[in-house]
């Protein structure tokens, strides 16, 4: 039978009604609080007992002193003589005990007891939660910029979905318990002034939970969604930030071991604050590129060759069009490489046929072009409408030689396709095509003006998608 057990501290800072309950059905089923940090609350075994637990607030402890002050040791002194042993603490949160069957209140000025609360919460609990608030209104605006700007790269990477969806959840936890927290106090003075009552606090603790088992869920499954070789990347970039926050907390906690002052340890981990993340940023800038020099962000080649001194990637992927199957030309030196990113919402995949470099242009005879295209697969139906608006939009966005460009409409449609365009510039019409089907669309670009007949071969052999 196991005699400690480890429980995330999932309250809110001023819930003092909800961690009071929690803790007396805790004692009931044979855990009692051993020890409290911001992260995980320690239990360990005893026998099954009826305890009383209530939850005081000091807003003169920080949580960088090395032991408690004067005026809080005489506090606790006098909650003794009460029956109240301290069974935890938590900077300006300190946690009782009773075992008397009929304990007297520990706090008995319901005014006094709600502004001791709402100092304490400017320092530890409002404060940082404004902060993270400003930061995911921050990062929602930068990730609704970049879903109004170019919604189908967004819509179509697991990634940019997962982080502004945690982004969002961020918001709806920080602003549930800031509202919440204010709508409480409100209610309590109010309850306080007329007859000196005191207002439960009212837990969020579930919705807490399920948002934060929802974001783990989602981050398990983008991690599966990613490519082997990407897969280290994000644990990198997860397991680096929590090295700096462990860093930063495990410093200032030995600091306070050793006794050191609280106006050193402050500055001592509010310097690492600043130091550890700035450090973190050099090196990780420098280890991207390092990757990416390394080739460690691409996909095993198939094989390589070196052209000029230079060694580059060749792919042998399959396609569903090839240039040989719109001309009669030897591609069997030709690169073929597919890419590939999704999301629940539309999957990308990018083809791209060429030839390797110093063959293409050696002249007219040996001419040998390239090929690319891009299949947008629409995997929620209501999309559709919106993923084809967007596609003929991106044409009026880009210059194309100081010109604004404009998908124009082909007639005949190529047999198999709902609807096909071909871009041009105002002046004259460029090698580059838009299909339409049911289910997705085909951005279709070439180093030659296809005839109609290729234009038609290609729809056939794109009808299905990748």
């Amino acid at each position: 039978m196991r005699k400690r057990k480890y429980r995330l501290a999932q309250f809110t800072f001023y819930d003092r009604t909800g961690i009071a309950a929690d803790l007396t059905a805790e004692a009931a089923r044979g855990w009692m609080l051993d020890k409290v940090s911001y992260f995980f609350w320690r239990f360990r075994r005893i026998e099954p007992r009826a305890l009383h637990f209530a939850v005081s607030y000091f807003p003169k402890a920080s949580v960088f002193d090395p032991e408690p002050g004067e005026e809080q040791r005489s506090f606790e002194e006098f909650c003794l003589q009460s029956g109240w042993q301290l069974v935890g603490s938590a900077a300006q949160m300190q946690i009782f005990c009773n075992e008397r069957e009929n304990p007297v209140p520990l706090e008995t000025d319901a005014l006094v007891e709600l502004e001791n609360i709402h100092k304490a919460a400017k320092r530890g609990f409002l404060l940082p939660y404004l902060l993270l608030m400003i930061t995911g209104l921050l990062q929602m605006g930068l990730f609704l910029s970049s879903l109004f700007r170019d919604s189908l790269r967004v819509l179509g990477n697991s990634g940019y979905l997962f982080t502004g969806f945690s982004w969002a959840v961020l918001l709806c936890m920080t602003g549930t318990e800031l509202l919440g927290y204010f709508r409480w106090r409100s209610r309590a003075k109010k309850a306080a002034l007329e007859d000196g009552s005191f207002v439960p606090t009212k837990s969020t603790r579930r919705f807490q939970l399920a948002c934060l088992w929802v974001v783990l869920v989602l981050l398990v499954l983008y991690f599966f969604s990613l490519e082997a070789y990407l897969r280290g990347f994000l644990l990198s970039s997860l397991a680096l930030p929590t090295l700096v926050i462990a860093s930063v907390i495990g410093t200032r906690e030995v600091l306070k071991r050793w006794k050191v002052s609280t106006g050193i340890n402050r500055a001592v981990t509010l310097g690492l604050c600043i130091l550890l993340p700035v450090a973190l940023s050099l090196f990780t800038t420098r280890a991207i590129f390092a990757m990416i020099s390394d080739g460690r962000f691409q996909r095993p080649a198939a094989e390589t060759y070196v052209y000029n001194g230079q060694t580059f990637s060749l792919y042998r992927d399959p396609l569903p069009l090839y240039v040989s199957d719109l001309l009669e030309i030897d591609d069997s030196r030709y690169s073929a490489q597919l890419t590939t990113t999704t999301s629940p919402l539309i999957a990308t995949h990018t083809a791209v046929h060429r030839p390797r470099l110093g063959e293409r242009n050696q002249s007219d005879l040996f001419y040998k072009p390239d090929l690319s295209y891009t299949v947008t697969e629409v995997r929620f139906a209501p999309l559709y409408g919106f993923c084809r608006r967007a596609l003929l939009e991106q044409a009026t966005d880009r210059v194309l030689h100081g010109r604004w460009g404009e998908y124009l409409p082909i007639e005949p449609t190529p047999e198999g396709v709902l609807a096909a365009y071909r871009l041009s510039d105002g002046v004259s019409v460029l090698n580059r095509w838009l299909l339409c089907y049911e289910d997705h669309f085909v951005e279709l670009q070439a180093d030659w003006a296809l005839t109609a007949e290729q234009l038609e071969a290609a729809g056939q052999r794109l009808a299905g998608g990748m």
